[in-house]
């Protein structure tokens, strides 16, 4: 019986595998069960590991966790700046006649003791002193 020719592999195809090479490595049997255990618990392919591995793609869950560090950051900022803008008490320097905030203890019980003598009386007052 005569032996049929080889098939002669497609243009195409070589080009393909001219651009996208094969990889193979040998593992030792705990390899490649720790390797197998990985790719099922994370739901990932031999290739996804090995361009995580090298660097190239980043893991879903490092980049997830980047996005939520820099939404933590931005969020804290601007919560920060707005709590800043509603609950900053300033007082004008009677030497420059500048607003400035009240940011020291000292300033905030002089404050507030300023404030309980202006303010000793009025019944809508939170927190009011009773005399």
């Amino acid at each position: 019986m005569p032996r049929k020719k080889a098939r002669k592999t497609p243009p195409y195809r070589q080009e393909f595998d001219k651009a996208n090479p094969v990889v193979s490595l040998r593992l030792t049997l705990q390899e490649y069960a720790a390797l197998q255990e990985m790719k099922k618990s994370q739901n990932k392919t031999n290739a996804d590991i090995m361009k995580i591995g090298m660097g190239i793609v980043k893991d879903r869950a490092i980049r997830e966790a980047e996005f939520r560090d820099q939404g933590f950051s931005a969020g804290q900022v601007k919560g920060f700046s707005l709590a800043e803008a509603m609950y900053r008490v300033d007082y004008r320097c009677t030497t420059c006649e500048q607003s400035k905030p009240i940011t020291t203890p000292e300033e905030k019980r002089v404050a507030a003791q300023y404030t309980r003598i202006l303010c000793g009386g009025h019944a809508i007052c939170p927190g009011r002193m009773v005399r």
